[in-house]
C-alpha cells in the first residue's frame, strides 16, 4: 500500500549517491565527495538512520516507502526518487511514461559522469524492484507543497482549524435548537394559547421566540464567519504555493496548450475554494439538523419519522439520477465549449485573414454549428435539472398532503394533537432539506474533483533545481559531446559534438527545422540534454543552480515578450538603478533611440506584452536593449534580425562590435549572408541539418567541406541577385518616366 514507511532498508555508497543527488529537487546541492566521505564504497552498507543524520545538516530527511507499481505509475509526485534493486544496484527514477500502450521509466545512473536519461520497460524494472522508493522530504515535516494535491491534502490544514470546526458544529447544533423554537413557539399558540385564551402567555411567547431569533442571527453569522476564515485561509495557502510551484516548473512545460491548461488551473482556485464554503462546510454542517429533528420527529411519532425519512431519501435519489444524467458527458460539453471558445479567438485574432480570403461565410457556419452543439447539450443538462425540480417540488408537496392526511387520522386516534400536526411538517422540511442537500452534494462530488484535479495539474508536477548548485561567473566556454535533445520519440538534436570559446561570436546556421532554436534554448537553460554532456566552464550542466546561471544568459527571438507597464518599468525590472546616461548609451548602440523621439510619451509610453504600441522592429530593438542593460556573458539571438528593416540591421551591424564587447554571443540564422564583412564578425560558424552538425569552421573553410553550407550560400546570392534585379529595373522605370515627362 503507498505511503508505507521501511526502515530497516540497508545503505550502501551508490544508494547514498542516488538518494544525494534527488536532494537538488529541493535546492540542496551535495557533492560527491561528501557522499564519499560519510559512505565510503569500502565500507558496509549503513541504515537510513544513519543517512538521515547525513542529511539531518541539510534540514532533510529520506524516507523509505513500499509502494505498488500502479502507485509508481500514477504517483508523479514521487518523481525523482532513488530506487534500491535486489541486485545491489540504484538508479534515480525520474518519470513514468507511456509509449504504444507499454510503459517505461526514464532513469539516470548515478554513477554516469555524462547523466545520461535512459529508458526500460516497466516489466523488466519490476523483475529488479523491491517496491521500494526513497523520497527525500524537507526534516521540518511533510509541508502543504510537498504532499499530492488531492483530497487528503486538505485533512492536515483541517486539522489545523479544528477548533474553529469544533466551535461551528456546536454553533450549528445550537441553530438547529433555536430553530426548532417558532414551531414550538406556533404548537402552543395553537394548543394552549388559543383553546385557553391565554394572552399573557402569548406576550411571553413571543418575546422568547423573537430573543431566540435574535440570538439565531448572531451564531449564524459567526459560523458564517468562520466558514470564511477558514476558506480564506485554504486559498491563501493554496494561491501561495501554486504560484511557487508554477515559478519553479521547467521552462519547457510551460509553452504551447499547457498555457491555457495552467491558467484554468489558476482560476479553479477561488472556485474550489467558494466550493468548499459554500458547498462542502454549509451542508455538512447544517446535516447536524438529523442529530436534532429525528429524535424530536421520532418522538412526536414513529409512524410520522418514517414517513418524513423516506420522502426526504426519494428527493434526495431522485436529484441523485437526475444529477448523474445531466453530467453524464461533462467532457463532451467541455470539448464543445471550448471548441467554441477557440472559433472565437481565431476569429477575432484572424478577422483579416478572413476578410482576405473572403471566409466569412464558412467562418459563419462554423460558429453556427459549435453554438447549436452547445446550445442542444445544455438544453438537455438545463431539461434534466428541472424534471428533478419539479419531481421534487411535487415529492414535496405529497410530503405535506401525507404528513396532514395521516396526522389527522392520528388525531382521530388520540395519538397526537392538531399543534403538533403543523409541527412536524414545520420539522420535517427543515430535515428534508439538508438530507436533499447532502445526498445532491455527494452526486456533485466529480465537480469538486474536477476543480482539484485542475490545481494538481501544476500543483504535483516536478519543480526545476533552483536556489542549488554552482553558483559561479561564467566565460562562456562551453563542450558539447554527444549531445541529444528528444520531444517525445521526435530527436530535436542528434549526437551534437562542438566547442564554444568565452567571448567568441558564433553563428549557427541551418534550414528551417534543423535545430538551431533547440541548441540555443539548450544554452539559454529552458531544456535539458536527454543524452551526452553539456559542460560550461568545466562544470557539468546540471551541477549549475539554474536561476544563477539564466542571469547570465540571455535569449532573444524575433517575437520578444514585455512587462505590462511603461518602456522605463521594463527597463527597471532588470536593475532598479538605472542611469539615464546608460540607458541613452544603450538605446543609441541598439538605435532605439531613434524610435524612442517619436514616441509623444517618451519612456513613459505604457507597453502591452507584445508591445504591440511600437512601430515596425522598434519592439525587437528594446528588447535587445533590456537585454544589454543585464549585460549577460552570453547573448543568445535566435533568427532575431527577422523583423528589423535593411537600414535597422546595417546599423546593428556597424554597432556589432560594441554590443558584444565581453560577452560570448550565438547567431542563428535560416540564411546566410553574402557579405563578406558580415560573416567575417563571427569567429566560428556551425552549420545545423536535420538536428546534427554537418559543418563547422570559419567561412572559407566551410565552403571546401560543407555542402549544405555551400547551398544556403547559393540560394541567398540568388535570393540576392533577384532583389537587385528588381530594384534596378524599378530605377530605369523611374529614369523613363522622367524622360518621358
Amino acid at each position: 500500500m503507498f505511503g508505507k514507511k521501511k526502515n530497516d532498508i540497508l545503505v550502501d555508497h551508490r544508494l547514498a549517491y542516488s538518494v544525494s543527488l534527488t536532494t537538488r529537487r529541493h535546492g540542496v546541492y551535495i557533492n560527491r565527495e561528501e557522499v564519499d566521505k560519510k559512505f565510503p564504497e569500502s565500507d558496509p552498507p549503513q541504515t537510513i538512520r544513519e543517512l538521515n543524520g547525513f542529511l539531518a545538516d541539510k534540514k532533510l530527511e529520506a524516507n523509505p516507502i513500499n509502494i505498488s507499481i500502479d502507485d509508481f505509475k500514477d504517483k508523479n509526485f514521487v518523481f525523482p526518487c532513488a530506487v534500491p534493486f535486489n541486485n545491489g544496484e540504484s538508479i534515480i527514477a525520474l518519470s513514468v511514461f507511456k509509449k504504444e500502450d507499454v510503459y517505461f521509466i526514464k532513469f539516470l545512473d548515478p554513477l554516469d559522469p555524462q547523466a545520461r536519461q535512459q529508458e526500460v520497460e516497466i516489466n523488466e524494472f519490476e523483475k529488479l524492484w523491491k517496491n521500494i522508493v526513497i523520497s527525500v522530504n524537507a526534516l521540518r515535516g511533510i509541508e502543504s507543497k510537498e504532499r499530492p494535491f488531492d483530497v487528503k491534502w486538505f485533512l492536515p490544514e483541517l486539522w489545523k482549524c479544528r477548533y474553529m470546526l469544533l466551535c461551528a458544529f456546536i454553533i450549528s447544533i445550537l441553530l438547529n435548537i433555536l430553530s426548532f423554537t417558532p414551531i414550538i413557539f406556533i404548537q402552543i399558540s395553537l394548543d394552549k394559547v388559543v383553546g385557553y385564551k391565554a394572552i399573557s402567555t402569548l406576550y411571553v411567547l413571543t418575546a422568547g421566540v423573537v430573543v431566540a431569533l435574535v440570538f439565531n442571527a448572531i451564531m449564524g453569522f459567526v459560523r458564517d464567519y468562520i466558514f470564511n476564515y477558514i476558506g480564506d485561509m485554504l486559498e491563501s495557502r493554496i494561491a501561495t504555493d501554486i504560484f511557487d510551484k508554477l515559478l519553479g516548473l521547467p521552462l519547457i512545460q510551460v509553452q504551447g496548450d499547457n498555457i491555457t491548461k495552467f491558467n484554468g488551473s489558476m482560476q479553479s482556485i477561488t472556485a474550489l475554494r467558494n466550493t468548499i464554503v459554500m458547498r462542502v462546510f454549509k451542508v455538512v454542517f447544517d446535516l447536524t439538523a438529523v442529530l436534532v429533528f429525528v429524535p424530536v420527529m421520532f418522538a412526536y411519532n414513529l409512524l410520522m419519522g418514517i414517513i418524513v425519512l423516506g420522502f426526504a431519501l426519494l428527493m434526495g435519489f431522485n436529484k441523485i439520477i437526475f444529477n448523474n444524467i445531466a453530467n453524464k458527458s461533462p467532457e463532451i460539453l467541455n470539448g464543445v465549449e471550448n471548441s467554441k471558445n477557440s472559433l472565437i479567438r481565431e476569429t477575432l485574432h484572424g478577422m483579416t485573414m478572413l476578410k482576405e480570403f473572403e471566409e466569412e461565410e464558412s467562418e459563419r457556419k462554423n460558429w453556427r454549428k459549435s453554438a447549436a452543439a452547445s446550445i442542444i447539450l445544455r438544453s438537455k443538462k438545463n431539461q434534466s435539472n428541472s424534471t428533478s425540480t419539479e419531481i421534487n417540488g411535487f415529492l414535496q408537496q405529497a410530503m405535506t398532503i401525507t404528513i396532514i392526511f395521516t396526522g389527522v387520522q392520528l388525531v382521530f386516534a388520540e395519538q397526537l394533537s392538531a399543534g403538533s400536526i403543523i409541527a412536524i411538517n414545520m420539522v420535517a422540511g427543515k430535515l428534508t432539506s439538508p438530507i436533499i442537500a447532502a445526498i445532491t452534494l455527494y452526486g456533485e462530488r466529480s465537480q469538486f474533483l474536477t476543480l482539484i484535479s485542475r490545481i494538481s495539474d501544476i500543483w504535483d508536477k516536478g519543480s526545476e533545481q533552483m536556489g542549488a548548485g554552482v553558483h559561479s561567473t561564467i566565460s562562456g566556454k562551453y563542450i558539447f559531446e554527444n549531445v541529444s535533445m528528444s520531444f517525445g520519440d521526435v530527436k530535436a538534436l542528434n549526437g551534437l559534438s562542438f566547442e564554444l570559446t568565452p567571448k567568441s561570436k558564433v553563428a549557427v546556421v541551418g534550414p528551417t527545422g534543423a535545430g538551431k532554436s533547440t541548441l540555443l534554448n539548450m544554452i539559454a537553460g529552458t531544456y535539458r540534454p536527454t543524452e551526452g554532456k553539456m559542460e560550461i566552464d568545466g562544470v557539468g550542466f546540471n551541477q549549475y543552480d539554474l536561476s544563477y546561471y539564466r542571469s547570465q544568459v540571455m535569449l532573444l527571438d524575433k517575437n520578444p515578450i514585455f512587462f505590462k507597464g511603461t518602456i522605463e518599468d521594463n527597463m527597471s525590472r532588470v536593475t532598479h538603478n538605472i542611469g539615464k546616461n546608460e540607458l541613452a548609451h544603450i538605446f543609441a548602440l541598439t538605435g532605439f533611440d531613434e524610435h524612442l523621439q517619436k514616441l509623444p510619451e517618451g519612456i513613459h509610453t505604457e507597453i502591452d506584452e507584445t508591445a504591440t504600441q511600437l512601430a515596425g522592429g522598434a519592439a525587437s530593438l528594446l528588447a535587445l536593449s533590456r537585454a544589454l542593460l543585464a549585460n549577460p556573458k552570453v547573448l543568445l539571438l535566435d533568427e532575431f534580425a527577422d523583423s528589423l528593416d535593411i537600414d535597422t540591421r546595417i546599423k546593428l551591424q556597424d554597432n556589432f562590435s560594441s554590443i558584444t564587447t565581453d560577452r560570448a554571443v550565438v547567431d542563428a540564422q535560416n540564411v546566410i549572408s553574402h557579405e563578406l564583412d558580415s560573416i567575417s564578425n563571427y569567429d566560428k560558424i556551425i552549420v545545423l541539418d536535420g538536428g546534427k552538425v554537418v559543418g563547422q569552421g570559419k567561412h572559407d573553410r566551410l565552403l571546401i567541406d560543407c555542402e549544405v553550407y555551400r547551398q544556403m550560400l547559393e540560394k541567398e546570392k540568388k535570393l540576392s541577385e533577384i532583389g537587385d534585379s528588381k530594384t534596378a529595373m524599378s530605377k530605369d522605370l523611374s529614369h523613363i518616366e522622367k524622360d518621358n515627362f
